[in-house]
């Protein structure tokens, strides 16, 4: 949890007041920041810390900055969630988008994906959902691990 408020602080800072990281390591998946302005090196003890989100599962993946919300996902009770909140860490909404994975790492491994009012999000166990990002409404799903004979590498299907 640690880590995730650590991410969750560091990508805030960087990324609130500039252009949306909608998918996992940003636009055009490069994992490089167009912003500029930051700083050379962090304060003695780190940045201040501006908020903590609890109750969001399991994590072992990035989050999604787009249109003024934060995604991110995360496993409770065997099951996979994503949760938006806001830029101050509030909950917009949670929902679940299927069953977890029982291989190695059982934490959420998706990063979602945001465009045009949708969130992309698939299981470790290969199923992809489409989410509404307005309510977390479900859109569509499909089994792409049976739909596509799939095969599970060591750690399940990640994105």
């Amino acid at each position: 949890m640690r880590y995730l408020i650590f991410v969750l602080l560091t990508v805030f800072c960087v990324s609130s007041f500039g252009a949306d990281w909608s998918q996992w390591r940003g636009e055009g998946r490069r994992g490089v920041s167009g912003e500029t302005g930051l700083l050379k090196k962090w304060p003695v003890g780190g940045p201040k810390l501006l908020w903590t989100a609890d109750d969001i599962g399991e994590v072992n993946s990035s989050m999604s900055i787009a249109d003024g919300r934060i995604y991110v996902t995360g496993n409770k009770d065997k099951v996979e969630y994503l949760t938006a909140l806001d830029l101050k860490g509030n909950v917009k909404w949670q929902k679940p988008y299927g069953k977890a994975t029982k291989k190695s790492h059982p934490a959420a491994r998706t990063t979602a994906t945001i465009d045009g009012g949708r969130a992309y999000v698939i299981t470790g166990r290969g199923v992809v959902n489409c989410l509404d990002t307005a309510n977390g409404d479900i859109k569509w799903t499909t089994d792409a691990f049976t739909k596509y004979d799939g095969q599970y590498g060591s750690w399940g299907w990640a994105c």
